[in-house]
């Protein structure tokens, strides 16, 4: 397995049944984790959300979130990003 890396029953789960997140990708069976966690959080609805939060885990979802944040260009709206800082600063 590739670092960072999902494994095959994380992408049964989350990106084989979401393909229209990741519309703009060619093979979509090589994203990274971070990929997903963001093609989820982005474009996501709420579902779709709490299912990554269940395969990955609150904690790892939170921290590839807080990573992403941080560097200088994200794909995050305004909105979006504010209101997963919000909910992580309050439940995770």
């Amino acid at each position: 397995m590739r670092p960072n890396s999902i494994s095959l029953s994380q992408y049964n789960r989350l990106v084989a049944p979401r393909p229209w997140l990741w519309w703009d990708v060619a093979d979509n069976t090589r994203l990274s984790l971070d990929s997903v966690v963001e093609g989820i959080l982005a474009r996501g609805d709420w579902p779709d959300f709490l299912e990554a939060v269940e395969e990955l885990g609150m904690d790892q979802v939170r921290e590839v979130f807080f990573r992403q944040i941080k560097r200088q260009r994200n794909n995050y709206r305004p909105q979006t990003r504010n209101l997963f800082q919000i909910y992580f600063e309050r439940h995770a």
